[in-house]
């Protein structure tokens, strides 16, 4: 994830960053999950990294855990703005959300507060509604906070399920860079706070292989 959300920064001319890696790994399952979505298509490969190898000059630190006094005196330290969540793979405590001025920005990959929890893009296209990423500042709680700015996937013109899921990262790092760049210079906008919308709350949970293969065939029905 971290290379799509940092080529998008540069290419928004965000280039005042630094990178706070975790030295947790994914773990096999999420890796295949991963890689299975995507049918073997490279996010780092999808963009040119001759290109970005001499422009990127970011500082890379590395904390054992996101959620540890090492990092949050690290970030005081740096004196962040905000933080983004590239991919971490913790559960952030409210120490961290609270550590900067803006707190942690986020992307979901899903419509907020409607499409909370796991597999969101696919449960709206099963539930034949449009799908949305939604930028967010990240609250205590899984998927709230005060959303920033959301952003279509229009999923019937798509061809495939893999072509879905790759503009649902591709539209994922775009939102965060634009909503970056209005957090650092004082731009953004707080749209709603998912938990006071009055909208509904649903939060889904994994989808099993029989819905998601129906949830495949969907595209194919649309190319036809």
């Amino acid at each position: 994830m971290l290379p799509g959300y940092l080529a998008n920064f540069n290419v928004n001319n965000l280039m005042e960053y630094v990178v706070i890696c975790d030295s947790k790994k994914l773990s096999d399952r999420q890796r295949k999950l991963f890689l299975n979505r995507l049918g073997g298509w490279s996010i780092e490969g999808h963009f040119d990294y001759s290109i970005a190898r001499s422009a990127w000059k970011t500082p890379f630190y590395f904390v054992d855990n996101h959620n540890s006094a090492e990092c949050i005196e690290l970030i005081s330290r740096l004196n962040c703005a905000f933080l983004l969540n590239a991919g971490t793979p913790r559960k952030l405590c409210s120490s961290i959300l609270n550590s900067t001025l803006h707190g942690v920005l986020n992307v979901h990959p899903g419509l907020l507060p409607n499409y909370r929890g796991k597999n969101c893009p696919e449960w709206a296209v099963y539930h034949d509604e449009r799908v949305f990423v939604t930028a967010h500042i990240m609250d205590v709680e899984y998927d709230e906070g005060d959303v920033l700015g959301a952003v279509e996937v229009n999923w019937r013109i798509l061809p495939t399920y893999i072509e879905f899921r790759k503009q649902v990262y591709l539209k994922s790092f775009e939102l965060a860079a634009s909503v970056a760049l209005a957090l650092s210079t004082d731009r953004h906008k707080i749209l709603y706070n998912s938990k006071d919308s009055g909208l509904f709350c649903g939060v889904h949970e994994a989808m099993d292989d029989e819905t998601l293969e129906i949830v495949k065939g969907r595209f194919t029905a649309y190319s036809l």
